[in-house]
Order: structure tokens, then sequence, then C-alpha cells
């Protein structure tokens, strides 16, 4: 009896310890894919900006006395899309892995406008005075001549992704997650854009609109526009961020072996994102992320 019970414990014992070698440390879990868009607060930058950014520009005059300058706080914003692992962790007594937190890493591509400025003059110059045939009302007509330069700053980056992601109950069809996540990365392409326009039109000389730009209504162009643009390459900028994600989770189905491995997903993240620009400075900035994905689980 007891060489029998020996017998099967030299059986039994390298099945386990091959079964506890399979529960490894981190094991892989899923694939994410997710575009999104975002939204940031925006930082403010001057024509003094654009002059370092673009020292070189044969668009903008080194003198814009008399123009109105746009420096103001301009929302900025960036589009793109992640490709994330999924990783569950090994339990340390190797029985199996924990059902949370999920540890995601992967790459980000991220096309960001974050700079941008203008600025605007425009000169009058009385040319006519209609008069109406019914009414004999008059009306002034001025001649006007503006013109305008436009700015920005933009830039494609990779970044390295990475967050831990706690979810509700996993075997549920709907289940809600949230977590921690930063990213870190640079530019594979930065720019800075210079347009020039010059608009010659005629309009009511009492056609004020206080604006950045004229108004078209009640205006009568004879040479829509004439005007130049030029693309200035900059230098690697580099990009952070650290945010929080929240979301909702939605498994295709039960049943289907296949479509039940498929999960469709809405996330939003809210975090500090902060942009280094060689040229200028490092902005930091305010961020709101967000995007409907894919992810497919097999395990």
């Amino acid at each position: 009896m007891q060489s029998k019970f020996f017998f099967a414990i030299c059986l039994l014992l390298p099945m386990a310890l091959s079964a506890q070698t399979e529960v490894k440390k981190i094991k892989a879990t899923s694939l994410t894919i997710m575009p999104f868009g975002s939204m940031g607060s925006g930082s403010i930058s001057t024509i003094e900006d654009f002059k370092k950014l673009a020292h070189n520009s044969t668009v903008l005059p080194t003198d814009l006395s008399g123009y109105t300058l746009n420096n103001y706080n301009s929302i900025s914003g960036s589009a793109g899309a992640s490709i994330l692992l999924g990783f569950k962790f090994g339990k340390k007594d190797g029985s199996g892995y924990k059902p949370k937190p999920i540890l995601r890493i992967g790459l980000g591509y991220y096309y960001n406008e974050s700079l941008s400025t203008g600025a605007y003059i425009e000169d009058r110059f009385a040319y006519d005075t209609l008069t109406s045939g019914n009414t004999g009302e008059k009306t002034p007509i001025d001649s006007i001549a503006s013109s305008s330069y436009n700015m920005n700053y933009s830039s494609q980056q990779i970044r390295l992704d990475a967050s831990l992601i706690y979810r509700t109950n996993p075997e549920a069809r709907w289940s809600f997650f949230a977590g921690f996540g930063i990213t870190v990365g640079a530019s594979i392409a930065s720019q800075t854009n210079i347009s020039n326009y010059e608009n010659y039109y005629f309009s009511s000389a009492n056609n004020e609109n206080g604006g950045f730009y004229p108004s078209a209504y009640n205006s009568y162009y004879y040479d829509p526009y004439s005007g130049e643009t030029e693309v200035i390459k900059n230098k690697t900028n580099m990009a952070y961020s650290a945010y929080i994600p929240l979301g909702i989770d939605f498994r295709v189905s039960n049943k289907n072996e296949f479509w039940e491995r498929v999960h469709l997903f809405y996330e939003l993240r809210t975090g500090i994102n902060m942009l280094s620009i060689p040229e200028l400075e490092t902005y930091t900035t305010m961020e709101w992320q967000h995007g409907f994905g894919v992810k497919i689980q097999w395990n």
C-alpha cells in the first residue's frame, strides 16, 4: 500500500511541477486598438514665439507694427490611435492569474496642433456713394485692403503608452473600468506653417464688425485673395502625459466562441500633458482624450 502511494506521488509530482511552471509571472491576455481625439486647454503663443520657430521665414515680416495681434490662449487638439497589449499578473502561489489589475502597454500615434496665433490689418478708403433709385437713400462705399498672417505649430509623435486598469466583474457582459497611466515619446516630424493672405474688396462704410477678420456681409469682392504659405521644419520635441482612464466595456457575445473574445469599449482619459519644444519652452496643459475601440481577449 505504501509503495503504491509512493508511486502515485512520483507520478503526480512532475505533473504538479509542470502545472506550476505554466503559470508565468505575467501573461499576454488581450490586444486593444483605440482611435482617439483630444482637446487641450492650450497655451498662449505670440508672434515672437513664431519668429523663433521660423527664424528663416521669407513670409513672416520682422515688423508687424500696426497689425492687430491675436495673442490669446488657443485650444490645442490632437488625433491618433493607440495599440496596446494587455497582461495579467500571476498569483504568488502559482495557482492562476489575478483578474485585476491588467497592465496595458503599447504605442500611440499622435498628430498634434499645439500653438497658433495671427495678425491682421485693414486699410479703408472712401470709394463711392450709391444712391437708391426708389428711396433716394445714399450708401457710402469703401475700398478695403486687408492683410492677415496665420501661424501654427504642429507635430507627429510616437509615444510609449502604459496603464494599469482595474475592472468590475470581468465575467459580466458589461463592465466598467478605471485606472491610471502615462505616455512618453518624441516627435517624428514637427513643423511651423506660416500663411499670408491679401484681400481686396468693396464694402459699405457702416459695415464695421470690429472682429479679427473682415465680415463678408454686405461686401463685394473684386479680387478674392492672393497669398502664400510656407512650411518650416522644426527640431524634435518631447511629449509626456499622466492620465486617469475611465470607460465602459461590452462583450459582443456570450455564446459564440469567436465573438465572445471581441469587446467594444468607450474610454475617456483626463490628465496633464507636457510638450517640450526645443526652440521655445515646456508647455503644461490639461487634456481630455476620448475614443471608441475594440479589444480582442483570448485569456
